[in-house]
């Protein structure tokens, strides 16, 4: 089975690291894309051992770091222009750009539907050239674009309403998978409801850091997240969940335990529970679990040919969430 609960939490030691000074450098228009104003550098850095660069190098290389600092990268014309244009709570700080990445960025931008939040002028916007580019890129071919933003805070509340739904994720700690998981989840939920993701425990990869974001797209900062750190947390936020619907938890392989998703109804789903599909679910979920109503929970799992044991646990919880997606309500 898998689950994923991610657990990330501000460290309250204080580390020295790049702090930016940010200069009004991007005033972009409020109404169309006809209209957009250019993107210009207010400064240039050529020297990779500059602090901005230095910072994003450790930002790329040092899951620690991103935890302490509350800021992550996220590189890519598509995935910063995407971003750039849906999120209207997400906090910038720097772009730096070469001169390549700058003009295809406007270029973007400008043939977009367009609207700028307040937020963006504050942002610096820096040119490098391509030597300082190459040593903070985390993928061989870089498109010279990288976008510093602040990790928004999680959310407190077990739920709000009964029409919410909860991406459970435990021990789930390729960046590759919880990326995937975390943009499926975004494009297959109601929507009406901002997409909720629970991580519990400390194995689940961090859903803020840059290889995270690579892989959802930037969709992390577009769904709301929560940690439980324990046991008891978990056993809370079942009871807070109790009456809303059912929970179910998928296996990644068939072992006769679990019913077909394809007959399972979806219709009062309030969560998705996927593990590790090395080590399935984690004991303290399990004992949770034993804890609550035993209808407050259900085991799936995808139907097979035969010619594989199991599945990834990326492509499982994806086609399950499109399923899901039909029948939660909006």
């Amino acid at each position: 089975m898998l689950t994923l609960f991610t657990m990330l939490r501000p460290v309250s030691s204080v580390i020295t690291r790049y702090s930016t000074t940010c200069t009004s450098s991007f005033h972009p228009n409020t109404s169309t894309s006809s209209s957009f104003n250019l993107i210009t550098p207010s400064r240039t850095i050529t020297s990779p051992t500059n602090p901005l660069p230095k910072h994003i190098l450790k930002l790329q290389s040092n899951p620690k770091y991103v935890k302490e600092s509350m800021e992550t990268v996220l590189e890519g014309i598509k995935n910063v222009s995407d971003l750039w244009q849906r999120s209207e709570s997400c906090i910038f700080t720097s772009l730096l750009v070469t001169e390549k990445g700058l003009g295809l960025l406007n270029s973007r931008l400008k043939d977009s539907d367009y609207s700028s939040p307040s937020h963006y002028p504050s942002c610096e916007t820096v040119l490098i050239n391509d030597a300082v580019a190459n040593k903070i890129s985390s993928v061989n071919t870089n498109q010279g674009v990288f976008l510093i933003l602040k990790i928004p805070p999680y959310i407190e509340q077990s739920h709000s309403n009964d029409n919410e739904f909860y991406l459970i994720l435990d021990g789930v700690s390729d960046p590759g998978n919880v990326g995937t998981l975390i943009r499926s989840h975004l494009a297959f939920a109601p929507t009406t409801t901002k997409p909720k993701i629970i991580m519990f425990g400390s194995g689940c990869a961090n859903p803020f850091g840059p290889a995270v974001l690579r892989s959802s797209a930037g969709a992390s900062f577009l769904c709301e997240h929560k940690t439980i750190p324990d046991l008891e947390g978990l056993r809370e936020f079942f009871r807070d969940v109790r009456g809303k619907g059912k929970i179910f938890v998928a296996s990644m392989a068939e072992d006769g335990a679990e019913n077909n998703f394809e007959e399972a109804d979806f219709k009062n789903a309030c969560g998705l529970v996927l593990g590790n599909e090395g080590a399935g679910v984690c004991e303290s979920l399990r004992l949770a679990a034993a804890c609550s109503e035993e209808e407050l929970f259900e085991q799936i799992s995808v139907e097979m040919s035969g010619k594989v044991e199991s599945l990834n646990v990326a492509v499982v919880g994806s086609i399950i969430l499109n399923k899901m997606g039909k029948y939660i309500p909006n």
